[in-house]
């Protein structure tokens, strides 16, 4: 019995201290890459847009669902147009898929793939009229509290460049 309870008693000490523990709970293995992400809200602004007004973006990354998910935050221009998109293992499919929600009532399957401090995320688009048929947007953690976001669209075949947004980490309290 005091077997068991050595056993029982490393097990409690090693879980307290693991790397993947955050609050109460353990975050999934397959979203790991998403540690130096989570926990940040990022404000930026966005170049290259089609829109002539000046835009600004904020993005925020938290856990959800007890470690299991991660539930991505963005808002256009103080809320005027907003997304929620919520990443987790697809053990069917063996990849990270992620669904987003927007504020004027779409939502998409995503595909997400993480390369080294880079997260890209491919979304099926191709039942719109506008002659895109999948979007390519890559977020990269950079130094000092920075992250930008580049997106691609695939048109005709080829891949055209789209906007882009330069954050800076917002303080926790801001």
């Amino acid at each position: 019995m005091k077997f068991y309870w050595v056993i029982y008693l490393n097990l409690l000490l090693a879980s307290q201290f693991s790397e993947n523990k955050v609050d109460s709970f353990i975050i999934s293995e397959r979203l790991l890459p998403f540690k130096t992400f989570v926990g940040n809200t990022y404000l930026g602004k966005i170049e290259n847009s089609k829109i002539k007004k000046a835009q600004s973006e904020k993005c925020t990354w938290e856990w959800a669902l007890n470690g299991s998910a991660v539930r991505m935050l963005r808002s256009i221009n103080g809320n005027e147009y907003q997304t929620e998109t919520i990443i987790i293992w697809d053990p069917n499919l063996k990849r990270l898929v992620g669904w987003s929600f927007s504020s004027s009532g779409n939502f998409v399957k995503k595909f997400i793939e993480i390369k080294k401090k880079k997260i890209i995320i491919t979304e099926d688009v191709s039942d719109n009229s506008n002659g895109i048929t999948t979007i390519r947007t890559s977020y990269i953690s950079g130094y000092d509290g920075f992250m930008s976001r580049v997106t691609q669209y695939l048109m005709r075949g080829v891949w055209v460049d789209g906007n882009e947004s330069n954050y800076q980490k917002l303080k926790t309290n801001e």
